[in-house]
């Protein structure tokens, strides 16, 4: 497959040289809210007389690069805007193609590192102690260490480490009393942006035997008994689209503050609290595992499926290699393809060619709401017992918070929402 070049990163290409293995030091600081550590590298060449490599960085403060006991010079380059900076590392002998050499790189973190979220006790569910969880999709683990893009971490002894890897033990830290020292190892090659880190007032509950669901202890026993099953669905899966290959799937479910759907991360999948609500409920077809595939043949796309990741497995590919794979898995539907417009769906702007048609019932009520609001002048109002993703949508449709409260005030209204639960 020739090699794409990556316009978001500014690091050298794998055809220069490739990142074979990390080895990851860091002490968390949540007064400070950096991470300071050491990131050794081992680097392997892809080319004869290598004297120079380029990693990315993004906002990080380079305290020194050692290889072989001794400190070599580098540079960072100039800022470039979100792509971050080039740092430039001058190695001390030319490499000849396939040669490794192991660099490591001692850094702190800025306090407004773009891949870390630093919260406060009172944006958790226990109002007690800080939280921090990483964001490194999709080009954030720059700002975490130096990268192309087996871990230990330090943190404080009363806080939870979890890492995108196995856990492999935790002791005192020897140098710090206060503290506890991580330990986790990722045998599996992931890209830079699956790195992830979580540090909190975490407990965990057995939900399988390779799975453990992690939260706080104000949400464990809930999120337990909703991901129960898990274990079910890990095989259905695997039947689907080939072995587990991580060994351990964890799930982390974050504070209510989280921000995000989730995050795919390898061995620890990172999932919304909102997932504990009952947003269809128990009678609603979505939430059914089975779907009905009445005339439909199952195995022509699980077919493809397995195919497909059998031949990606630890790559990187663009939307190119996707339709050739497409095209030569369906030889004999090649007709059928060719009736898709191609560059429509892929480069053009707007909405996609084809809408599907979606029950509105939910959007329209939102609608409904909020053009009632826009023009109502009694002082008795009510907010109907909407979903979470009815009240985004609802809010949507004012334009922004702004709008809304600008209009609750014209109208001499203060109120507070509350979720249903």
């Amino acid at each position: 497959m020739p090699e794409v070049v990556d316009t978001c990163s500014l690091a050298s290409p794998a055809s220069v040289c490739q990142t074979k293995h990390l080895h990851l030091r860091c002490s968390i600081d949540f007064a400070r809210r950096v991470l300071t550590g050491t990131a050794a590298l081992t680097v392997q060449s892809q080319e004869d007389n290598l004297r120079s490599l380029i990693l990315d960085t993004k906002d990080l403060t380079i305290e020194k690069v050692v290889i072989n006991g001794q400190e070599v010079k580098y540079t960072l380059g100039e800022r470039q805007s979100y792509k971050g900076s080039p740092m430039e590392i001058s190695l001390p002998i030319a490499l000849c193609k396939n040669q490794e050499i192991v660099i490591e790189i001692s850094f702190e973190t800025s306090p407004k590192s773009s891949a870390l979220q630093w919260l406060t006790p009172e944006q958790t569910s226990g109002k007690e102690h800080p939280y921090l969880f990483s964001q490194c999709q999709a080009i954030h683990c720059r700002a975490i260490l130096p990268c192309q893009d087996t871990p230990s971490v330090s943190v404080p002894k009363e806080l939870v480490a979890l890492m995108s890897a196995i856990r492999d033990g935790e002791a005192p830290d020897p140098e710090d009393p206060s503290r506890k020292i991580y330990r986790f190892s990722q045998k599996v090659p992931i890209p830079c942006y699956l790195i992830a880190l979580v540090v909190g007032a975490l407990e965990s509950r057995q939900i399988g035997p390779r799975t453990l669901v992690w939260s706080e202890k104000e949400q464990v026993e809930k999120s337990a008994y909703e991901f129960s099953e898990t274990e079910s669905m890990l095989k259905i899966a695997e039947d689907l689209g080939g072995p587990y290959i991580w060994g351990q799937y964890d799930l982390l479910v974050l504070p209510p503050s989280f921000p995000y759907g989730g995050m795919e991360n390898p061995c620890l999948t990172f999932v919304t609290p909102t997932l504990l609500i009952k947003t269809f409920g128990e009678t609603h077809p979505f939430t059914k595992l089975v779907v009905d595939l009445t005339n439909v043949d199952p195995d022509v796309f699980l077919g493809f499926l397995k195919a497909y990741v059998e031949k990606f497995s630890y790559k990187s590919i663009t939307t190119d290699n996707w339709k050739d794979f497409l095209y030569s898995h369906f030889k004999d539907k090649v007709d059928i393809l060719n009736q898709v417009d191609w560059n429509t769906w892929l480069y053009s702007p707007g909405l996609p060619p084809v809408k599907p048609n979606y029950d509105m019932t939910l959007t329209n009520a939102c609608i409904a709401l909020s053009q009632r609001w826009i023009t109502v002048s009694s002082n008795a109002w009510f907010l109907p017992p909407f979903r979470i993703v009815q009240i985004c949508l609802y809010s949507m449709n004012w334009g922004s918070g702004a709008l809304l409260m600008n209009s609750c005030a014209r109208k001499g209204y203060s109120f507070s929402l509350v979720c249903p639960e």
